[in-house]
């Protein structure tokens, strides 16, 4: 994992995209970031991570997640060669999940998984 040192705020330019990397743009102190973290960490997946200003965010960000906020998940697709990006902590870890089948963190049994589902959205908030 790579790590920027500083919050980019409004006058920050974009660092440029790795070809193969995957980027998480983050804040400090989020605790929707810490979850996408771990799911990174159990999964040993290599990132760069992004911290952005929430205060004075970038306009660059704004055009590439318009609601602004972390943790947003981007990388540089293989085929069409275009960044691509997926935000929202819980939906970030079901697709992480789902590209590495590595120490799965959920159950591949769909009843299961739905039951998991809906602890998750009954306590996940809190």
């Amino acid at each position: 994992m790579t790590t920027s040192k500083k919050h980019l705020k409004s006058d920050s330019e974009c660092p440029p995209l790795k070809g193969n990397q995957l980027r998480l743009y983050s804040m400090r102190f989020c605790p929707f970031v810490q979850r996408t973290k771990l799911v990174l960490a159990a999964k040993n997946i290599p990132y760069e991570e992004i911290f952005i200003n929430l205060g004075d965010k970038p306009d660059w960000y704004l055009k590439k997640h318009p609601a602004a906020d972390v943790p947003l998940l981007e990388w540089i697709d293989g085929s069409s060669k275009k960044a691509q990006s997926i935000p929202e902590s819980l939906v970030i870890s079901d697709y992480l999940d789902n590209l590495y089948n590595v120490h799965r963190l959920n159950p591949n049994d769909p009843f299961n998984k739905a039951k998991q589902q809906i602890l998750l959205s009954k306590y996940g908030n809190v």
